[in-house]
């Protein structure tokens, strides 16, 4: 059996069509409080999650074809995309925001375009690392929000008075 528990929804050919709230055992979708499923897939779900599927967790979005498209603010675990504030997704791809920095390799404010960060307010990335700010450059696969460091090594030209470091170098590594 596939179908376990469903309040609104039929299976057809073995296969769940729609469910607007329920889940499936030893099948893909576990929980959604709104939306169904079409072909085995998570088609729309504004607000809720599935088990052992990719999305997890949503304020605000919803998916086609088993991927998500637009999202203001929310995240998935154990998927792909964490935490965004400003940006939406285009086939899973994370694909405009104004600007941002990466931690624990998810963008958290930025743009990408074919799915690297390109542009950033301050500075620039190159094969998806980011490499010059306005005041330092990073090196080692780090990230910087302003003076924040998010990754493991961080080197400062340039500081503002809000770090108290003006006109020298400071190397910073966490490692």
């Amino acid at each position: 059996m596939i179908l376990k528990g469903a309040k609104q929804g039929y299976i057809e050919d073995g296969i769940l069509k729609v469910a607007e709230q329920g889940y499936a055992e030893d099948g893909i979708l576990k929980a959604a409080e709104q939306g169904y499923i079409e072909d085995g897939i998570l088609k729309v779900a504004e607000q809720g999650y599935a088990e052992d599927g990719i999305l997890k967790a949503m304020e605000q979005g919803y998916t086609e074809n088993g991927m998500l498209k637009v999202m203001e603010q929310g995240y998935s675990e154990d998927g792909i995309l964490k935490v965004v504030e400003q940006g939406y997704a285009e086939d899973g791809i994370l694909m405009a925001m104004k600007h941002g920095y990466i931690e624990d390799g998810m963008l958290k404010h930025g743009y990408t375009e074919d799915g690297k960060l390109k542009v950033m307010e301050q500075g620039y990335s190159e094969d998806g690392i980011l490499k010059v700010v306005e005041h330092g450059y990073i090196e080692e696969n780090c990230c910087i929000h302003s003076h924040q460091v998010v990754m493991n090594k961080l080197i400062i030209s340039r500081a503002e008075s809000e770090t108290g470091w003006e006109g020298f170098e400071v190397s910073i590594d966490f490692q």
